[in-house]
């Protein structure tokens, strides 16, 4: 290939008689030129061709502009595909993303070991949710919390047949299920051993009850009765029931004593106390019934 060779271009003001010598730069010139030309065309038609559109160096350089052109016209992405600020081109012209990347997840929100991406394009995050599987909740007294965390859909509350009405209480409701049992009354029996409180008399004390009773029944094994009921609660019975006195009734023989001593009763929630003032009669055991 010829070298090129500065040219002469002061012609005009430098005039001279040309001479074989510079016909054969300006000959030379232009077939370096022209070769130099159609080099560097086919690298552009290379360029072309490893875009996907097929062109040749016999095509016309107007012919291979519009080739180049053509190069984006079968891109696939649109505006709203693209991060917006982001450049691009597609069908020959340049254009800007708008896709907003507005991701609002944090870490916390991901389950533990999965990979996502919010704001930052380029920025992969790893979640730290706990996975808690099927968690199995049984009711109780109190409120249980459902710890947070990713739960697989198989967890649930535990049931139980027997939470119906029947089983519950009138007036008490479980879980929503309002009971419809009527339970009456309540009350409680046993036996007692009288004690010698420090004041004197006798006295029966009885703790183990779950009310507080209106009504108590004691009964000596010796024959001797005492009964009381609250006033005004026991309308049934007679007045002597209703006074806080004693009656006891002796048998020897045919005979019957009817002996009345003052008495004391304190009731408490659970119990009471009968504290008799008129006899001592440590030891003796005493059978009670008593109603709340």
């Amino acid at each position: 290939m010829v070298e090129w060779q500065n040219p002469k271009t002061d012609w005009a003001v430098n005039p001279k008689n040309p001479v074989p010598e510079d016909f054969n730069r300006i000959e030379g010139n232009i077939d370096f030129l022209k070769s130099d030309i159609e080099t560097k065309k086919g690298v552009i038609v290379a360029a072309i061709n490893d875009m996907n559109q097929p062109a040749e160096v016999t095509n016309t350089h107007a012919e291979l502009a519009d080739k180049i052109r053509d190069i984006s016209n079968d891109a696939t992405a649109v505006v709203g595909d693209v991060e917006s600020g982001k450049t691009f081109y597609s069908a020959g012209a340049k254009k800007t993303g708008t896709l907003a990347l507005s991701g609002t997840a944090g870490t916390g929100d991901v389950l533990s070991g999965k990979t996502f991406y919010n704001t930052a394009l380029k920025t992969k995050r790893t979640g730290n949710m706990p996975n808690r599987g099927a968690v199995v909740l049984t009711p109780g007294t109190s409120n249980k919390a459902i710890v947070a965390g990713y739960h697989s859909g198989q967890g649930y509350v535990k049931g139980d047949a027997n939470l119906v009405a029947g089983n519950i209480v009138s007036g008490k409701s479980i879980f929503g299920v309002a009971g419809s049992v009527n339970v009456g009354k309540k009350w409680g029996s046993g036996t007692v051993a009288a004690t010698k409180p420090a004041e004197g008399g006798c006295l029966l004390s009885v703790r183990s009850l779950v009310f507080r009773p209106s009504f108590i029944w004691v009964e000596f094994a010796v024959d001797r009765i005492v009964r009381w009921a609250a006033p005004g609660l026991s309308p049934g019975f007679n007045t002597a029931w209703n006074t806080m006195y004693l009656y006891m009734w002796g048998y020897s023989g045919s005979d019957k004593a009817d002996v009345k001593t003052d008495i004391s009763i304190t009731l408490y929630s659970n119990g009471f106390d009968i504290h008799f003032t008129g006899f001592t009669y440590p030891g003796a055991i005493a059978k009670w019934i008593a109603f709340e």
